[in-house]
């Protein structure tokens, strides 16, 4: 962005060298933001931390400093808490697989477009929207995260073009630094990541007992998983869910 507020556009040498560096130390600095987000997710209002650090940066990575990273805020303690470790990754879980062949180049693509979905919060908030009525917990979900969508897609990007404009920017040079250095690399390395952090969950490396997307057979959800896996949850509510059709649980977690 110095440059950019210095010269009033970006050479594409410099764009080049940005999207090479998050190969490397960028990559590395994503997993470390995706990893503390997904484990705030687990435990909202920051609990995570000790009380009077937590109490004052809430769920940091999640809901703030995760959005230079491809965090959409409060993804994790709404879609992945209510949704993919209730479903276990089968039908209604935004990141469903079951049905791909991630060896075949166009099941690879389509699994890359189910993740672009789940990272952008469209297709969690479509499932929270055709649960609506089921459980307030999906209710409130689906207000919370459609928050957290406005400020990942509109504000954030506002208040950088702004930013640009006030400092000389012009705007299609400012529109062009958005799109290249906040929405394309936030995107694609979430995308690229959570790729990768998927098969870590199926290799059994998700502490918080995320599901076994690609395992040969899926984990029940029930109340031993729940509390083993997914200690961090502060109260666990046996609820019935006829999109479902069977028993399931879900985390009063107080987003």
């Amino acid at each position: 962005m110095a440059w950019q507020i210095a010269f009033g556009s970006l050479p594409w040498w410099l764009i080049a060298i940005y999207y090479f560096h998050w190969v490397g130390p960028g990559g590395r600095g994503m997993a470390v933001a995706y990893t503390l987000a997904h484990r705030e997710g687990h435990r909202p209002g920051g609990k995570l931390y000790r009380p009077w650090i937590g109490q004052r940066i809430g769920n940091l990575f999640e809901n703030g400093l995760g959005v230079f990273y491809g965090v959409v805020p409060y993804n994790f303690s709404t879609s992945h808490v209510l949704l993919h470790h209730r479903l276990n990754g089968g039908k209604g879980d935004p990141v469903y697989l079951w049905d791909l062949d991630r060896t075949q180049w166009s099941d690879l693509l389509l699994y890359q477009w189910r993740l672009f979905r789940w990272m952008a919060g469209f297709s969690s908030l479509a499932e929270f929207r055709r649960e609506a009525g089921v459980h307030p917990l999906i209710d409130k979900a689906y207000v919370t995260l459609r928050r957290g969508m406005v400020i990942y897609w509109a504000v954030i990007p506002a208040l950088i073009l702004a930013l640009l404009i006030a400092a000389g920017s012009t705007i299609g040079s400012a529109l062009l630094f958005v799109v290249f250095s906040y929405l394309v690399p936030a995107t694609k390395a979430s995308m690229s990541l959570y790729s990768k952090w998927l098969c870590a969950i199926d290799a059994g490396e998700d502490s918080a007992g995320g599901g076994p997307l690609a395992r040969i057979r899926p984990i029940s959800c029930d109340l031993r998983l729940a509390t083993t896996h997914c200690a961090s949850f502060s109260r666990l509510q046996q609820a019935f869910i006829p999109l479902t059709n069977r028993p399931i649980l879900l985390a009063e977690n107080g987003f």
